[in-house]
């Protein structure tokens, strides 16, 4: 799980170019590791500058989000939200 969420992590910190012309893409994308029974499924919007990431792994739902001012981790069960540096 650790190293799934540090790939994920490095892509939001990359974010989209500054001369991206995407309005928007929606896409499900779904992991499988060769230990793991169960994938990892995780549906991700992206509007111009804007990053949404829902996935669930280890039976925890989490959100990422990607914002002009910042990417944040919000964990839904817990009411905890944290800013990525």
């Amino acid at each position: 799980m650790s190293k799934l969420l540090f790939i994920v992590i490095l892509f939001l910190t990359a974010g989209p170019s500054a001369g991206a012309t995407t309005t928007a893409v929606t896409y499900r994308q779904i992991v499988t590791a060769s230990q793991e029974t169960n994938p990892v499924v995780m549906d991700v919007w992206l509007k111009g500058n804007n990053l949404r990431i829902e996935s669930s792994a280890a039976g925890e739902r989490f959100i990422i989000l990607q914002r002009p001012d910042g990417v944040y981790n919000y964990i839904p069960s817990q009411n905890f939200l944290t800013k990525i540096p």
